[in-house]
């Protein structure tokens, strides 16, 4: 890795380069040359505080997904006698799901690296997948438009761009099967697809929240709708107003957080959002009696 600064003090554009060569002669320009071309990469320093990070985060499981078992070991051998003060038993999750264990983790790891390399590859992707309702989708074309990892839920999802249904579509990478790369031509670019995702327009009306601020309401509010444009405002006796604009594409994870949430958040309106909770949170009170 090169600082930007070293990097363009040997570019013949930059003015300090010019400079420099105008007051060497041509019989030591060759050999200072050769110097500077064989000099390794100025090393990366780290701080005490990024070591103890770097060191937490190879304990996680998900870091496999990431980096491969032989940069994993060299980088543990490196820290193994830094003592790290981050560790998971000075921190407590809140709002988080504990979903049933992947059972097919070697697939879940394939998947997700097959999609990581066709974004690096800015190349289509086939796959099949189940939805939560039981619906199968096969052998569908999509572009992959970035990875995102819930730390609510524990898991890896792919923002992708359906080719067959010409719209952006996100998808628990869990969930899919038969993940394949293809060579097949595409008539959109990763960009354009990114732009097309976030230019889908607002609901059209907010979702309007009051929130009870006990058991840290609000601060897990806050931390759940945190990629959301929103606003909020004090009611008084402990209770607040939250106001949350979404893109169309975030309803689905916008009412599971909201359910998450418990007994001290009220869905003011739209009333079709206070419906489908309702709905929902009947459903799972009869299948627990069941």
């Amino acid at each position: 890795m090169f600082y930007p600064s070293i990097e363009k003090a040997g570019k013949p554009g930059c003015m300090a380069s010019r400079m420099h060569s105008e007051q060497r002669s041509e019989t030591e320009r060759p050999a200072n040359e050769a110097k500077r071309n064989d000099q390794p990469p100025v090393p990366v320093r780290f701080t005490k505080l990024e070591k103890a990070w770097l060191k937490a985060v190879l304990e996680k499981d998900e870091i496999r997904m990431l980096l491969s078992s032989q940069t994993i070991g060299k980088l543990q051998m490196e820290l193994c006698d830094f003592d790290s003060p981050i560790k998971d038993e000075y921190f407590e999750m809140t709002n988080i799901i504990k979903l049933p264990e992947i059972t097919q983790q070697e697939l879940y790891e394939k998947n997700f690296r097959l999609i990581l390399d066709a974004l690096i590859q800015e190349r289509p992707i086939r796959y099949s997948n189940t939805d939560k309702k039981g619906n199968v989708y096969s052998n569908k074309l999509a572009l992959p438009v970035s990875i995102e990892y819930s730390m609510r839920d524990a898991r890896f999802r792919v923002s992708m761009y359906s080719l067959d249904d010409n719209r952006p579509i996100m998808a628990n990478i869990f969930t899919l099967s038969d993940v394949r790369i293809v060579d097949e031509e595409v008539n959109i670019d990763r960009e354009t697809a990114k732009k097309l995702l976030f230019e889908q327009k607002y609901s059209e009306e907010p979702v309007i929240l009051e929130v009870t601020d006990k058991k840290a309401a609000m601060e897990r509010c806050f931390m759940c709708f945190s990629g959301m444009e929103r606003t909020s405002r004090d009611l008084g006796k402990n209770k607040y107003e939250i106001r949350l604009n979404y893109y169309l594409f975030e309803e689905e994870n916008l009412i599971r957080s909201i359910i998450s949430l418990g007994p001290y958040v009220r869905v003011v309106s739209p009333q079709r959002i206070s419906d489908e909770i309702v709905k929902r949170v009947k459903k799972s009170i009869s299948l627990y009696n069941d």
